[in-house]
């Protein structure tokens, strides 16, 4: 019964640790997957960028100082090509001793074929892992690995009664030295010692030495708890493998997933400034504009100082300060087939808008480009754009703190972060 109760407990113990290490790959082949469907969406938003990119080019094309542009200044370049990128990576491999066998088994009998082809083609994914850079490609090779090589064992295992000895052996040596040579990678990218140089390995020759006057039996026990030992051992090294290559793949595709945050807010913008200037475009083809409609009542509240937009009769300037009941409210108008708006001062009847000299005013009799706006009108909050800045490509306002005067910024991403927050209160609503 004891006899029979520890090999139970080691036959439970290595299908625990199949089970988990069973696990631990499909977590890596999920991973996998992620890592490729993040690596994908990063590249679609390449490829929309340069579409974007070009669009602009094309757009700025259509008007005589848009052309004079476009031939000051660089065309945009394509993003890399994912072929070419993939064929530029390093084939060196890693250090690690013993170089990978290739026998070709030319001599092996028919009813061999099968076993030849599933070692070639673990020696094949060999190769791969050997040269793998990224964690992600080190989880994918690493399964598809341990799935071979237990095709290719199964296959050498059924030529046990079958293949004439020498092609047996043959494969069954060269079968275990690639795979002795894979736990040797995967020990190198992990950092862990040869178990032949370990103290515990030590320990167990010398038991083994002890034991050699003692009888057959004892011996035999040994040899099957060493067995069971390293076998616990691979899975053990295996699932360390696995955790850290899993662990490494999640902190890359945190990257990917900010990197991908920001250039869909790149994106955005990049979209909105193309829709500006395709309307922009169409309305000049067209023989009549399209009307603008006025939809509500709105004040203009700057989120950093809670303080609204107000006409400065004395001044005749627009200006930051307190809520006024005639002078801080504009009326919203909007063009059906625009993204842009305009803002017109219910008591002074001008728009606001951006004056000759670059400036922000509200003096304006007429609603053309200069006074257009554009903000995020989904967010509660939202930085606040004047569509004709910097020759049209936009720009976002804020506000200096010291004399509470306007600025003009830039019109890409970090300008936009940068820019105050501004809010549209709709007055008819408060009314309510």
């Amino acid at each position: 019964r004891l006899e029979l109760s520890w090999k139970e407990e080691n036959r439970a113990a290595q299908i625990a640790a199949a089970e988990a290490v069973a696990i631990g790959r499909e977590v890596a082949q999920d991973s996998e997957r992620q890592g490729e469907q993040l690596a994908h969406a990063n590249d679609l938003a390449d490829e929309t960028k340069y579409s974007l990119d070009k669009a602009k080019r094309g757009i700025r094309n259509l008007t005589w100082t848009g052309w004079i542009a476009n031939l000051v200044t660089k065309d945009v370049v394509p993003p890399e090509d994912k072929i070419k990128r993939y064929l530029s990576r390093s084939s060196s491999s890693q250090d690690v001793a013993g170089p990978l066998l290739k026998n070709d088994y030319k001599d092996a009998p028919e009813n061999c074929r099968a076993a030849v082809e599933a070692f070639q083609n673990y020696l094949c994914n060999l190769e791969i892992l050997e040269n793998c850079e990224s964690p992600q490609q080190r989880i994918a090779a690493t399964v598809v690995c341990a799935q071979l090589h237990a095709k290719a064992a199964a296959e050498v295992s059924r030529l046990h009664m079958e293949a004439p000895p020498d092609i047996y052996q043959r494969l069954y040596d060269d079968l275990s030295a690639a795979h002795n040579y894979q736990r040797q990678m995967e020990r190198h990218a992990t950092g862990q010692p040869d178990p032949k140089k370990s103290p515990l390995s030590s320990l167990r020759s010398e038991l083994v030495l002890e034991s050699s006057t003692d009888t057959a039996e004892t011996l035999e026990k040994l040899e099957e708890q060493e067995k069971h030992l390293d076998s616990l051992s691979n899975n053990l090294n295996e699932l360390q493998y696995l955790s850290q290559s899993i662990s490494q793949a999640f902190d890359d595709q945190s990257d990917v997933l900010d990197e991908l945050d920001g250039k869909a807010e790149a994106l955005t913008d990049e979209t909105r400034l193309v829709i500006r200037r395709a309307d922009q475009l169409a309305q000049k083809s067209l023989f009549k504009r399209t009307k603008p409609k006025m939809e509500n009542l709105v004040a203009i509240r700057h989120m950093q100082t809670g303080k609204y937009l107000v006409i400065d009769r004395t001044i005749k300037d627009v200006v930051v300060g307190e809520f006024h009941p005639e002078l801080s409210v504009f009326s919203f108008w909007s063009r059906s087939d625009c993204t842009t708006f305009g803002l017109q001062n219910t008591c002074t009847n001008t728009w606001l808008g951006q004056v000759l000299g670059g400036g922000i005013a509200c003096s304006s009799t007429s609603y053309g480009r200069r006074e257009e706006w554009d903000m995020d009108l989904g967010e509660d909050t939202s930085a606040l754009l004047c569509a004709s800045a910097n020759w049209g490509n936009g720009g976002w306002i804020s506000v200096r703190p010291n004399d509470c005067a306007f600025i003009i910024g830039g019109h890409d991403l970090n300008a936009r972060k940068e820019a105050d927050k501004w809010k549209l209160v709709n007055l008819a609503k408060l009314m309510e």
